[in-house]
């Protein structure tokens, strides 16, 4: 009986913190995107501050003791565009650098303004994409920080495979 009581009151205690997990702040413009970056992170604003290529972005909202956030930024542009990103992402030296290429295309759903998007259940406007940019924040960070993060790349979109260059600080995978 004693069991059952401490499971039931770690349950109480623990529920509430895990329904917040899968809960997203949506960014349907560039400005509340980069206002919703924390201090610090002037190089990641600087980066995303592509007003022709963004389409959309979200950021992973946690209870203040789980995981730091995750933070995805969509972009919409060709080969020269995509290179221009790259380059720049390449100078963040507080970013583990990694992008992934993928075949075929990829679309993002974008919720009506003003409403709070949950994982897996958006529904709204299906735009096109041809890359993403995925962080994760950290904590605390210190001038020392480097945050993980990668650049998902579709090459059925607009981005020509055999235009693209790639900085060396880079490392490539394929799914």
């Amino acid at each position: 009986m004693k069991n059952l009581a401490v499971c039931c009151l770690l349950w109480v205690i623990i529920a509430p913190q895990t329904w917040a997990l899968g809960k997203f702040e949506c960014y349907h413009s560039l400005g509340d995107a980069t206002r919703s970056l924390r201090r610090g992170k002037e190089e990641i604003k600087e980066l995303i501050n592509r007003p022709d290529e963004w389409v959309y972005g979200f950021c992973t909202i946690c209870s203040g003791w789980c995981f730091p956030p995750d933070y995805d930024f969509y972009f919409k542009g060709g080969a020269s565009s995509f290179n221009d990103f790259m380059i720049e992402y390449g100078a963040v030296e507080s970013l583990r650098h990694r992008m992934v290429i993928h075949s075929g295309t990829s679309a993002v759903t974008i919720p009506e303004e003003g409403t709070w998007c949950r994982s897996g259940h958006v529904e709204g406007l299906e735009v096109p994409i041809d890359w993403k940019f995925r962080f994760q924040d950290v904590d605390s960070p210190t001038a020392e920080s480097v945050f993980d993060s990668h650049i998902d790349l579709w090459m059925g979109g607009n981005v020509e495979l055999e235009k693209i260059r790639i900085p060396d600080s880079i490392r490539i995978e394929s799914d």
